[in-house]
């Protein structure tokens, strides 16, 4: 049924709907809803018009209006298209944080700077309104891209990001098998506190073989997850071939969209509310990161680099000293559980040698050897007692160093 014959029907039923009973609204409703095929919900807040303002239906049936909300002429545009162009631009290329609040007293704050970068035009009438604009304002006019005909944007709301349905689900999609294909995710150290800039995590997971990659980073701009992305891929000896993400902003954006372009990695996401989808990753999070990190903030860059150092040394005790179980089968037995067939405990790196030329492994090898993981691990903890002593000394709530072990069972 068209809008203005479902506009005539409820006009007409809206005396009937006034006057009947709780049961008799009900059954109303449920005969508009064969009758339209409207939801609900819509019904009931045309049948309010109705009663309240039933010329405005009128108008509508006469052609003398264009919807409910406006009249014909609609409400005029405040902000030109060019101020959602800018805001689009410094929140995809330049700002660490992605909150309109954040976001519209970072441009403030910088905004001679901003000018000076020529990220934002020495005019002063787009000066004005970029000083002026309401965070709400910024919200509505990234959120609804439509309006200003931008190609796709992602704004963190709820769970899970708008460009992440660009991307197909991994579980649709058949990746090549060996290595190469792997899952990335990131931890957060704000210690409960979202407030300005904090560390962040980088975990990357090798699918194939377990072999990890980590980084850090303080802030979260686009740009500098994709260069720290950039610089665990150069580490690791074998060619990306896809790269599994969630949702997040730091991963779904238009740069490291183009960089995975470029480099022919095909991306991949994880479905919504599945967190098993990134499970590999997910558990280096818990039993990597946050065992031997912990959750207290790390918000100075003499933290990062110190967590840095950290990372450079578990790294290599994870893919070259720690065996791992990997399951290669899952069987049925005899009272119909299903149970997974473990293979032999392995290196990350003995399970990559096979896949790797002779002169690479060669290197790695030699790499291995020439290491011991006793000092490895000692340099750790070294790291991290210098990482607890920082923020210590800063006031950060902090309490024992977590708790950090390698050779838990399953792992």
């Amino acid at each position: 049924m068209s809008r203005k014959g479902t506009y005539e029907l409820v006009l007409r039923r809206a005396e009937d709907y006034r006057k009947a009973s709780r049961q008799g609204r009900s059954e109303i409703l449920d005969s508009l809803e064969r009758d339209t095929g409207y939801d609900r919900k819509t019904l009931i807040r045309l049948m309010k018009k109705a009663r309240l303002e039933p010329e405005r239906l009128r108008n509508v049936i006469g052609g003398k209006a264009k919807s409910l909300g406006h009249d014909a002429r609609g409400r005029p545009r405040k902000y030109p298209p060019v101020i959602g162009d800018i805001l689009w631009d410094i929140r995809e290329n330049y700002s660490p944080r992605s909150s309109p609040l954040l976001l519209c007293s970072y441009i403030r704050k910088n905004m001679d700077k901003l000018v000076q970068a020529k990220v934002i035009p020495p005019d002063p009438e787009v000066k004005g309104y970029l000083m002026d604009i309401s965070p709400s304002t910024v919200y509505r006019l990234l959120s609804h891209r439509e309006r200003i005909g931008w190609p796709w944007l992602v704004i963190p709301r709820g769970k899970g990001g708008r460009r992440r349905k660009r991307f197909p689900y991994a579980v649709d999609v058949q990746r090549e098998p060996g290595p190469g294909n792997v899952q990335a995710d990131t931890a957060e150290h704000c210690g409960g506190n979202h407030a300005g800039n904090f560390g962040r995590t980088l975990t990357i997971v090798d699918l194939e073989v377990g072999w990890v990659l980590l980084s850090a980073t303080l802030g979260a701009s686009a740009r500098d997850f994709k260069e720290m992305i950039s610089r665990s891929f150069q580490r690791y000896p074998v060619r990306i071939k896809s790269l599994q993400i969630d949702g997040g902003p730091e991963f779904a954006n238009s740069i490291l969209e183009e960089y995975a372009k470029q480099r022919g990695i095909e991306l991949l996401s994880s479905r919504p509310y599945h967190k098993n989808d990134q499970a590999h990753v997910e558990e280096r999070q818990l039993h990597v990161v946050r065992s031997f990190v912990g959750r207290d903030r790390i918000d100075t860059q003499a933290e990062i680099e110190v967590l840095g150092w950290l990372y450079r040394n578990l790294e290599l005790l994870l893919n070259l000293f720690t065996p791992r179980l990997m399951a290669k089968a899952i069987v049925e037995t005899e009272t119909g559980r299903r149970k997974r067939i473990y293979d032999e405990p392995k290196t990350p790196l003995e399970r990559l040698l096979p896949y790797l030329p002779e002169d690479k492994a060669g290197e790695l090898v030699e790499l291995r050897d020439s290491l011991n993981p006793v000092f490895l691990m000692k340099e750790i903890n070294r790291a991290r007692k210098t990482l607890y002593e920082l923020m210590r000394e800063k006031g950060s709530r902090v309490g024992t160093l977590p708790l950090a072990r390698c050779g838990s069972k399953k792992h």
